[in-house]
């Protein structure tokens, strides 16, 4: 995953470098199979890796042939909104799911092949949809790209032009999120053509960067399944209003050691609350407010007390967490090792 993760940063510098010079995507044509498009992503990787020794040409040295990735979608059928890929449970359909997205692996185990900027072959372990959308589904910037939401509450309803920005602000904003509707919300059919070919239901085209992915019915269908459900429940721990946290302190702890663990999580929990009346008012702002603001939620720490032998810990810790779980533990403190 670090190859790819580094892969994924060089080929999105050189597409930015691209950008900076005003260079656009060629007119070409994708191999239909598989084979073929593995030589030919070879060859433009060699291609790209000769060309990045001279700074001269380190945006134009990939000069293939693509084929418009639009005229190969097969046609892919609307299913309702809670369809389960046929054959799979709802827990299997959501690993293999999780997998594409995180990892760009397909159910086969081999890796998610892809085209940027019209014309750079990439595999998905380098362009994973989490790289951008993150593994929430809820978007990204960085620099002048913007990264969408992508989990289903949010593709499945129509996008509004949301905040209300300056004439200043609207400037440094690409014009398509300037519109006061950005698009309608995404069905299965609609969806399944952003992925492959990069066309929202409107029939714009997405930013070239957004990788086209070329992927089978049944692939599409899992992946669209994991995205419906994608960050659609609060993660354990978290409520509408609070996430809870916890840390551990093991009996025999000496109360020096005990404040050095527990005092700076209890000051940071305790002062982060106190700023609780100026998010919420941030979120009434629409010029101002954020989706950090409008999701702002007050935070607990609980402190899980270990008693009696470690081989007792585990379950204990269990316990604690049945009993009400937590969106995570922060560190802790016992006498020996655990």
């Amino acid at each position: 995953m670090e190859r790819g993760v580094e892969e994924h940063r060089i080929i999105r510098l050189l597409i930015l470098l691209r950008r900076q010079r005003g260079d656009s995507p060629r007119n070409s044509v994708i191999p239909a199979c598989p084979e073929s498009f593995s030589a030919f992503q070879k060859d433009s990787r060699r291609a790209l890796l000769a060309g990045m020794t001279n700074s001269r040409h380190i945006v134009s040295v990939v000069m293939v042939v693509l084929v418009i990735l639009g005229s190969a979608i097969h046609s892919f059928a609307a299913d309702k909104s809670s369809s389960l890929p046929k054959g799979l449970s709802k827990e299997e359909a959501i690993r293999l799911g999780e997998v594409m997205y995180r990892d760009g692996i397909l159910p086969s185990g081999e890796p998610v092949q892809a085209v940027v900027e019209g014309d750079i072959p990439v595999e998905g372990s380098m362009f994973s949809c989490a790289h951008c959308h993150m593994r929430s589904g809820l978007g990204s910037v960085e620099g002048t790209i913007i990264s969408p939401a992508t989990n289903g509450e949010k593709l499945y309803r129509s996008r509004k032009g949301g905040q209300e920005f300056t004439e200043q602000q609207k400037e440094s904003l690409p014009s398509r999120f300037r519109a006061r509707d950005i698009r309608a919300a995404y069905t299965d059919k609609t969806l399944a053509q952003a992925i492959r070919a990069g066309v929202d239901p409107g029939g714009k085209k997405l930013d070239p960067i957004m990788p086209r992915y070329q992927l089978g019915g049944r692939e599409l269908q899992i992946l669209v399944y994991y995205l419906k459900n994608l960050s659609s429940e609060p993660s354990p721990g978290v409520t509408e209003t609070t996430i809870r946290f916890a840390t551990v302190v093991g009996e025999g702890v000496s109360r020096e050691d005990r404040d050095a663990v527990l005092l700076p999580l209890e000051t940071y929990v305790r002062d982060r609350n106190a700023r609780a009346p100026y998010y919420k008012a941030r979120a009434g702002y629409r010029l101002f407010a954020e989706e950090m603001d409008r999701s702002y939620r007050s935070l607990s720490l609980q402190k899980w007390e270990l008693k009696g032998p470690p081989a007792t810990w585990r379950s204990q810790l269990e316990a604690y967490y049945k009993k009400e779980p937590v969106f995570a533990l922060l560190g802790g403190i016992v006498e020996g090792s655990w």
